[in-house]
């Protein structure tokens, strides 16, 4: 009788062992699933970013004759209008090739464009471009400092458009001060010759 007993016990143990084992496994199956949906529902495709209405800075005609030879400015440029207005998905791979262009701006610049004003400021949107990059691809990224980084980048790219169009603006200006200063030497040779011809004639008079 008590060998039957003890036999009750062990069995009955292992019943309960092996129910709590399968409430545990169905537990933690329940959980992975919940925190599956919460992580998907956390990545709203419908979400857009950025300015919709976003226009590149607009280049001046002389800058525009130089950054033709600097066909990579194009892509860049066309990357940032593409970003500008997209979901996360679409961010995400913008970003990546918007490194891919502002990394080979840096390595291919034109040698007029070429000045330290216009490379640190081409520096500044190379590095808010990574800081998108980053946060975009993060697991759990923030919606407002996705928003925050773009608008930075846009500030930065308009800061370094500027510097561009403020160097070609600055050699015209040099170059305009030049032929004033010609033309000024030129109207005091005139004006020399002429005093040097009357006396002359004086002289010969």
């Amino acid at each position: 009788m008590l060998r039957f007993y003890t036999v009750m016990k062990r069995t009955l143990f292992t019943a309960l062992l092996s129910i709590c084992v399968i409430s545990f496994w169905i537990s933690c199956g329940n959980s992975s699933e919940t925190s599956e949906v919460a992580t998907t529902q956390e990545v709203n495709t419908s979400l857009i970013y950025g300015d919709t209405s976003y226009r590149f800075p607009e280049l001046s005609e002389a800058a525009k004759k130089e950054i033709f030879q600097w066909s990579v400015f194009e892509d860049f440029e066309n990357e940032l209008k593409f970003i500008n207005g997209s979901n996360i998905e679409a961010l995400q791979s913008g970003s990546e090739r918007l490194i891919q262009h502002t990394d080979s701006l840096t390595k291919k610049i034109p040698e007029k464009l070429n000045t330290q004003a216009i490379v640190s400021r081409l520096l500044v949107v190379k590095t808010h471009a990574s800081l998108l990059h980053q946060e975009v691809h993060k697991d759990r990224f923030e919606n407002e400092e996705i928003e925050n980084h773009l608008q930075t980048l846009n500030r930065a790219t308009q800061n370094f458009v500027e510097q561009i169009n403020g160097k070609f603006a600055k050699d015209q200006i040099d170059l305009d001060q030049q032929d004033e200063e010609a033309k000024e030497l030129e109207k005091q040779r005139r004006l020399r010759d002429s005093i040097f011809q009357a006396e002359l004639r004086d002289s010969e008079g």
